[in-house]
């Protein structure tokens, strides 16, 4: 085909109206023809047919006569073009994609702006009564929650209204008990209803499972829970209505709603809390500690995050003075504030379980009006069309907004000059920016079955494993384990003499030289892979038996912890050993990792070699195993570097990380071990602070420790589920002798 157009000689783009031309002529011929005006003759008496080398010709009448010379004619016109017949499928006759099919346009309108005006006027008013500027912000906080307890009934029946009295008496309740509290009363308005909007399903959960654990008695056998406080409801034997909120039936909705195992999460929940028993300065400062972690982690990295933290410190301060104070006089109190804090991480990692108020699934969409009202919302005022929101005072559609946004097109115009639009910048001939050519490859989408190399209709067939070809690597641990045997058999390599059980783990991680002789790595294979394991689980073992109480324990039972804890120990050992390393290399790069047996890696740069584990390559690998490398925790890095850690509190973090990841994994027996182990190390934690260390008020310290530590568990449970997708589609082509020893760390 002819390569330069037949009108202007630039390059052309196919057969246009019976010529071949570029885009732009054909365009100029097909708007001349449609056109109702007749054009002026040319000027230079019919002789300026010659367009070579000018993009835009100077004489659109002899354009035209170029056009028809060349044979483009008006009959091949497609003035209404024929529509392609689309199959009648479903989708076709819906007018609707499959992924929509199954569900109702229609939504329940719910409107909180009254909600919110009250919620505006207790924030206004402040605290109901005066409170004595003697007390601390705790104790008045305390204040809030100190009410006479009123008979509750249970319902049968739990309806539309009951939803929406408690979603109404949570905000309330919220909003008066952050009146009390003298730090967040300072706040601009603005700020206050934004964290109000934000934590107010988040503050009646710990206060609920008091309620339910009161209820009953401490045992919660009859699946009862305490939503109210006129009425609470039994799991089992009450009928929800969810009628007015999904199209499903309330067996359907009932996971998202509370959560998959949403008894044994209530009946651990009401466990933990009753057998603490709590005082109100204690509840008040769980519930507290709870909003404000939950607000400061919901505004990351904005002002509101600092605010939630400055808040945290000051009941930080005020939880101290209420230990140490002469009617209490408990100045060893690390212990118990270490569970306080787990049960509130526990209630942040299972938050859709505790409340009705958490999963309100996109019901609420705020507008200004009565109460709740219509299905769908109210109109636009203006078209009559299905309403968007409150715009410029009235209920209306975006577009109906827009229009009255641009009300005037003088002025618009007007608008547009004067941030500097202009005429100048039109591009009138776009063809010829696009004549290069570019080699266009298509990617292919990384669908399951590129993935697995297998065509669709065999990706579930089952295999026989008889005539499979065995390709997977077996990795036999045998060996490393009768070495750990042999450490458990001999103890500590030398006999340490140390005034408690803290100091004397302490003494087996001499961290301070983790940093010194560091070997960059450049090429990461399987003798590099095996090596970090074998380092990270023997000196697990060695840093164990320096633990007494750990040593009385029989030999599975060692066994069994430390198949559990070496990935986990190694995980915290990796930042540590990096912000080490960049405290003592200031010019070390952010990309830099180090780990504990002196190998030091660019991540932007180094090499790795999966086939051995793997038939997929590095990069679609790493969403299974950033995990165990801690990929996900680089901003710990930094955190631990601006609390400059000494030994003691390092080793306190390692075996409280260790020990809360055994009692999670293990329970029953092996959880009250744990608990035994962590009571002793908090204990000798608080004689370090006030005695060695004379630092009287610790515990806000101690939450900066226990919080980077709770950050490692939540990514753990992150990638849980992620492993659990490598074993369904069988990413990993790794047979472990010991399988035991790799849960959690993205393997198996």
């Amino acid at each position: 085909m002819q390569k330069y157009c037949e009108i202007c000689k630039l390059p052309a783009h196919g057969s246009h109206f019976g010529a071949v031309t570029c885009r732009a002529c054909a365009a100029f011929f097909r708007r001349a023809i449609l056109a109702k005006r007749i054009r002026k003759s040319c000027k230079l008496n019919n002789d300026c047919s010659d367009f070579r080398g000018i993009k835009i010709p100077p004489c659109k009448s002899c354009r035209m006569r170029k056009c028809v010379q060349a044979g483009m004619i008006s009959d091949k016109f497609q003035i209404q073009k024929l529509e392609d017949n689309i199959p009648q499928s479903v989708e076709v006759c819906l007018g609707r994609p499959t992924i929509l099919l199954l569900s109702k346009s229609e939504r329940t309108f719910v409107d909180v702006n009254y909600l919110i005006k009250q919620g505006l006027d207790i924030l206004n008013l402040g605290s109901p009564s005066p409170l004595r500027p003697s007390q601390s912000q705790l104790e008045k906080m305390t204040l809030a929650i100190s009410k006479p307890s009123r008979t509750s009934k249970k319902l049968s029946h739990l309806e539309r209204d009951h939803y929406t009295q408690v979603w109404e008496s949570d905000f309330l309740s919220a909003a008066k008990f952050l009146t009390h509290f003298d730090s967040f009363m300072k706040l601009p308005p603005g700020m206050q209803m934004q964290l109000l909007q934000a934590i107010w399903h988040i503050l009646p959960k710990i206060l609920k499972v008091v309620k339910t654990a009161n209820l009953c008695h401490g045992k919660w056998e009859k699946q009862v829970f305490h939503l109210h406080e006129d009425f609470y409801v039994d799991l089992d034997d009450t009928k929800f209505d969810v009628s007015w909120m999904a199209s499903c039936s309330y067996e359907q909705v009932r996971c998202l709603l509370f959560g998959e195992d949403v008894s044994t999460q209530i009946e651990k929940g009401v466990n933990a809390i009753y057998k603490l028993n709590l005082s109100e300065i204690e509840l008040t400062f769980m519930m507290s500690q709870l909003c404000f972690e939950y607000a400061s982690k919901r505004f990351l990295g904005t002002e509101i995050a600092e605010v939630c933290e400055r808040f945290q410190g000051i009941l930080a301060e005020d939880i101290h003075e209420y230990y140490t104070k002469a009617s209490r006089n408990d100045n060893n109190y690390a212990g118990r504030l270490a569970k306080i804090l787990r049960v509130n991480r526990e209630i942040l990692s299972t938050s859709p379980v505790l409340s009705f108020s958490t999963k309100k699934c996109s019901l609420y969409r705020t507008s200004s009006g009565g109460k709740m009202t219509n299905p769908e919302g109210p109109p636009c005022e203006i078209c009559g069309q299905d309403g968007q929101g409150n715009h410029f005072g009235v209920i209306s559609c975006r577009a109906c907004a827009a229009f009255f946004s641009y009300h005037c097109k003088p002025c618009r115009l007007k608008k547009c000059r004067a941030v500097g639009m202009s005429t100048s910048n039109f591009q009138h001939d776009r063809d010829a920016l696009q004549i290069a050519k570019v080699s266009r490859k298509r990617k292919l989408p990384h669908t399951v079955e590129i993935c697995l190399e297998l065509p669709h209709f065999v990706l579930f067939c089952p295999n026989d494993s008889s005539t499979v070809k065995q390709v997977n690597t077996y990795v036999d641990m045998s060996l490393l384990i009768s070495q750990a045997m042999d450490i458990f058999k001999y103890g500590a390599e030398k006999p340490l003499v140390a005034k408690n059980g803290l100091l004397k783990l302490s003494y087996a991680y001499n961290f301070r030289n983790r940093a010194d002789g560091v070997k960059k790595l450049t090429k990461v294979t399987q003798k590099e892979v095996t090596s970090f394991w074998e380092y990270h689980f023997l000196t697990t073992a060695k840093w164990l038996t320096h633990f007494d109480r750990f040593e009385r324990l029989d030999q599975d039972l060692k066994m069994k912890i430390l198949f559990a804890v070496w990935h986990i120990w190694g995980r915290l050992d990796k930042l540590v050993a990096t912000a080490l390393y960049r405290n003592n290399n200031k010019d070390a790069k952010s990309s830099e990792r180090l780990f504990g047996n002196g190998m030091m890696m660019d991540t932007d740069s180094v090499l790795a070699d999966s086939r051995w584990m793997s038939r997929l390559p590095t990069e679609q690998l790493r969403y299974f195993l950033d995990g165990i490398r801690g990929w996900d925790l680089h901003h710990l890095i930094d955190e631990i570097r601006s609390l400059d850690l000494t030994e003691t509190e390092l080793t306190f973090m390692l075996a409280h990380l260790c020990f809360q990841y055994v009692a999670s994994r293990y329970g029953g027996k092996m959880s009250e071990i744990m608990e035994e182990f962590l009571g002793e190390l908090s204990n000798d934690l608080h004689d370090y602070y006030t005695k060695d260390r004379m630092m009287i008020r610790y515990s806000g310290r101690l939450m900066k420790l226990l919080r980077i530590n709770k950050e490692i568990l939540e990514n753990i449970r992150l990638y849980r589920g992620r492993a659990e997708v490598a074993k369904v589609f069988d990413v990993f082509h790794l047979d472990f002798s010991h399988p035991e020893m790799f849960r959690d760390t993205g393997f198996v």
